[in-house]
């Protein structure tokens, strides 16, 4: 299960984990980043990873090809 938000100048969606011991993630859109973050319960704190928007797009597109190496298109 997944939520999503709409924010003044951000979409926050959240992956609802449905394993006990991961935590949700969230991935906050902006518009020229997207944020990963997931919490620590240990730390007390998010581990926190920024992209850029094409970083974004290559990670998408990477999840749906074979192995190799690739470029995107313009």
């Amino acid at each position: 299960m997944f939520t999503v938000e709409h924010k003044y100048n951000q979409t926050v969606v959240t992956i609802l984990s449905d394993h006990p011991e991961l935590e949700d993630v969230q991935v906050i859109f902006e518009d020229d980043a997207v944020w990963l973050r997931q919490f620590d319960e240990d730390r007390n704190c998010y581990h926190v990873i920024a992209l850029t928007n094409p970083m974004w797009l290559k990670l998408i597109a990477a999840f749906t090809s074979p192995q190799g190496c690739f470029t995107l298109g313009k």
